[in-house]
């Protein structure tokens, strides 16, 4: 009889805490001069990212920087998975860096075409298909 007059008790005090809690979640009502929107603030417009795609030649990579490599004239050097990476050129064409990269075997044996998509290596097929 006891436990029955406590499940009682607590039965009443949860649903009367529980119609509390649901009127102070009612919203007040809207006045005219809430409702009345006000206009949004302009915001400054991102300039649109340019994406550039180009094609160059890596003659090196190394996991310390290289001096003779970086006292080539017009080098570029790029840090990218723990290396120093060395690239010569920027060529709007595949063909045009492919041509450039044949000049340079005798001096840089290793050297291959490299894409860049903003400065970021990509693989030659995905340039090549973006490219169409």
């Amino acid at each position: 009889m006891k436990t029955i007059f406590i499940l009682f008790v607590s039965s009443f005090l949860f649903f009367s805490c529980s119609k509390d809690k649901a009127k102070e979640n009612e919203e007040a009502p809207i006045t005219e001069q809430e409702s009345v929107q006000q206009e949004p603030e302009p915001q400054a417009t991102p300039e649109p990212i340019s994406d550039v795609l180009v094609f160059t030649v890596q003659i090196g990579a190394f996991e310390k920087a290289n001096s003779s490599y970086e006292s080539i004239q017009d080098v570029s050097v790029y840090v990218e998975d723990g290396l120093t990476k060395y690239r010569l050129g920027k060529f709007d064409s595949y063909n045009e860096a492919r041509s450039y990269r044949t000049e340079l075997l005798n001096k840089y044996p290793d050297a291959f075409v490299q894409a860049l998509r903003n400065d970021k290596p990509l693989y030659i097929r995905e340039a090549l298909t973006s490219m169409n």
